[in-house]
C-alpha cells in the first residue's frame, strides 16, 4: 500500500513538472504585475487575463495528475483482485476430495459377488441293528453310521465311469464315544445291492488287498458332533451284458440301484472284536446307472 501511495506522489509530480515554460514565466510575471498593481491600487485588464490562463493552466494539470493517480489505483486494485483469486483457486486444488457418500448397507449389498454354494457331501444314514434284525433306531450310544458320496460326487453315473462311496460314522451324543474296527471288512463283507425293484443284484466283490494292516483292530474316539470317514469303495460301472466276467469292484446294469451295510463289523467268529459297529447299519443309498451316450458316427 505504501508503494502505492509513492507512486502516486511522485506521478503528482512528474505532472507538476511538466507544466510548460511559457505558464511559468506567465506566472512570474503575473505575480510581480499584481504586486505592483496592488502597490499603485489598481490591476490592469491585461494582468487579469493573464492571471486566469495562468489558473486554468493549472487546473488542467491537476485533472490530469488526479487521472494518472486514478487509473494506477484502479489497475492496482485490479491486479490484485485476481492475484487473490488465483491463490484462492490453487488452494482449493489442494483441497482433499470430497468424499463418496455411502451407500445403503442393502445397496452394497447387492453389489457383492455372489458366493458360490458349499457343496456338501450326501450321506444315507442309518439304523440300528439289534438281535440280528433292523429297527428304526438312529443311533446306538451315540454313534451313528452311513453311506454316501464325497462333497459334489451325488448324480447320475453312466457305464464306463467309476464311482466313489465312503462310509462315514458320527458321534451324535454327548459323551465321547471309543469304539474299534478292522479295514478289512468293508472288503471283506461288501454292501448287499438290490435293483429298482427291490430284487438283489449281483453280488458285489471287492478287493481286500493293498490295505497295510487290514485285520489288526483299530481303536478310535469321537467327540461329540465329530464325524469321520471309515472306508472308501470303488464301484466301476458297466453294462449287463459284461456280468459273466465276474470282475471285482464292478457293479452291472442300469437303474437305480440301492447299497448299504447291514452292520459295519463282525458280530461273531474268530474276527468279532465286540465293536459297537456290529450294532449299525448305514441306510439305503440310491445309485443311478445309465447306458453310456453313444457317440455319432464318423462319416
Amino acid at each position: 500500500m505504501f508503494g502505492v501511495l509513492l507512486g502516486a506522489m511522485l506521478s503528482q509530480q512528474s505532472a507538476w513538472a511538466s507544466v510548460p515554460a511559457l505558464v511559468v514565466s506567465n506566472t512570474v510575471k503575473v505575480a510581480s504585475l499584481m504586486a505592483a498593481g496592488q502597490a499603485a491600487g489598481v490591476v490592469s485588464v491585461k494582468v487579469a487575463a493573464l492571471t486566469e490562463g495562468v489558473v486554468e493552466a493549472m487546473f488542467v494539470t491537476k485533472i490530469k495528475a488526479a487521472l494518472v493517480v486514478v487509473l494506477i489505483l484502479g489497475f492496482v486494485a485490479t491486479g490484485t483482485t485476481i492475484f487473490a483469486s488465483r491463490m484462492a483457486a490453487g488452494q482449493d486444488d489442494k483441497k482433499p476430495a470430497a468424499e463418496k457418500p455411502v451407500e445403503p448397507a442393502a445397496k452394497q449389498a447387492e453389489k457383492l459377488p455372489e458366493k458360490k454354494e458349499k457343496k456338501e457331501g450326501f450321506t444315507a444314514w442309518g439304523k440300528e441293528v439289534e438281535g440280528g434284525g433292523l429297527h428304526m433306531g438312529k443311533e446306538v450310544d451315540g454313534l451313528q453310521a452311513g453311506l454316501g458320496f464325497r462333497p459334489g460326487e451325488k448324480r447320475s453315473y453312466s457305464h464306463g465311469e467309476t464311482v466313489t462311496l465312503v462310509v462315514r460314522v458320527r458321534n451324535v451324543g454327548k459323551k465321547d464315544v471309543t469304539f474299534k474296527y478292522i479295514p478289512a471288512y468293508f472288503f471283506d463283507s461288501p454292501p448287499p445291492v438290490t435293483d429298482g425293484e427291490g430284487k438283489a443284484a449281483p453280488k458285489l466283490r471287492l478287493p481286500t488287498d493293498g490295505h497295510e494292516g487290514e485285520y489288526n483292530p483299530k481303536e478310535l474316539t469321537l467327540v461329540p458332533g465329530q464325524e469321520i470317514e471309515l472306508a472308501e469303495v470303488k464301484l466301476e460301472l458297466r453294462p449287463e451284458s459284461e456280468s459273466g466276467k465276474k470282475t471285482v469292484q464292478t457293479l452291472y446294469g442300469t437303474g437305480k440301484f440301492q447299497i448299504h451295510y447291514e452292520r459295519l463289523m463282525y458280530s461273531s467268529g474268530r474276527l468279532d472284536i465286540g465293536s459297537i459297529l456290529s450294532k449299525l447299519a448305514t441306510g439305503k443309498l440310491e445309485l443311478e446307472v445309465k447306458e453310456a451316450e453313444k457317440l455319432p458316427e464318423k462319416k
